[in-house]
């Protein structure tokens, strides 16, 4: 992917900006990675160590929007890493302002649309441990998602708790109590309990002991 880094951004990111995205990663020696959509988490970022490079992971199947801001989540965890290694809270207040900034950084560059970049700039400046996560975007964000996707899916942090959903595999599963950033849930089909992310894609069910084998898009 490091080949064709701008060919693949664009991709999954908003054009407006891209250029400058490029030069984040490459100017931080960034190994980033695009992966399948993952329940337990969006994106993530482990620093490099004696000698390789930083890694950086973001969910394909986000909206370019939604995208960005998981990259931008997990630069900004790179730059409090390179500036306090270990020695600050993962979500403390040096990752909030890094994260702010960055926002702000590409708002100005008119990488998001009017309506989303004035509730960004907002939240810019009283950035939340659960970043975009935060149940005001999340609503946002859910408007430009592709057309075409099923009417009734919806992020994991809409439905109640305790509340039937079925997940991207078909399984349905019991929303339970969230555990820091994630939510524990119970899978009716073997009794495991697995951890979601915020934003997850499900679908609010009342099945409860039956598997329903749902394609998303």
């Amino acid at each position: 992917m490091q080949l064709n880094l701008k060919e693949t951004l664009s991709r999954f990111a908003p054009p407006t900006g891209i250029d400058h995205l490029c030069g984040l990663v490459v100017s931080h020696h960034v190994q980033l990675l695009v992966k399948k959509g993952r329940v337990s988490k969006l994106g993530d970022f482990r620093p490099g160590l004696n000698g390789s490079p930083h890694r950086i992971s973001v969910n394909g199947d986000l909206n370019p929007y939604a995208f960005l801001l998981v990259l931008l989540h997990e630069l900004a965890h790179l730059q409090v890493w390179e500036q306090y290694r270990n020695k600050v809270k993962p979500h403390g207040k040096e990752w909030k302002k890094s994260f702010g900034a960055l926002i702000r950084e590409f708002a100005g560059k008119e990488s998001f649309p009017l309506p989303l970049k004035r509730t960004l700039l907002e939240y810019s400046w009283n950035v939340r441990a659960s970043g975009v996560a935060d149940v005001k975007l999340t609503k946002i964000l859910r408007q430009y998602d592709a057309p075409g996707k099923k009417n009734d899916v919806c992020f994991l942090e809409e439905i109640p708790l305790r509340s039937h959903f079925v997940a991207g595999n078909g399984r349905v599963f019991l929303k339970e109590e969230k555990i820091r950033t994630r939510y524990r849930c119970l899978c009716m089909d073997n009794q495991r309990k697995y951890l979601f992310h915020p934003l997850a894609k499900v679908i609010p069910s009342q099945a409860k002991n039956k598997q329903i084998q749902i394609n998303f898009k």
